[in-house]
């Protein structure tokens, strides 16, 4: 089995009602050398075979304290 250690990480950056920041998240993940989508939850939940394309999930929120 060949590795590939030069590949860029994927991330899929869950975006929905009540989500924030996923183009500043998209952004920190790119400047670090990986690959970011922005997908919709719902897109996710037609389609959840789409997650084994990435290596990192990421759930954002809003915290209001």
């Amino acid at each position: 089995m060949k590795k590939n250690i030069n590949r860029k990480p994927k991330i899929i950056i869950m975006s929905g009602y009540g989500l924030n920041c996923e183009e500043e998240t998209k952004f920190v993940f790119e400047s670090a050398g990986g690959t970011a989508d922005i997908i919709h939850i719902n897109d996710l939940i037609a389609k959840p075979k789409m997650l084994l394309e990435y290596q990192i999930l990421v759930f954002l929120m809003d915290f209001k304290l």
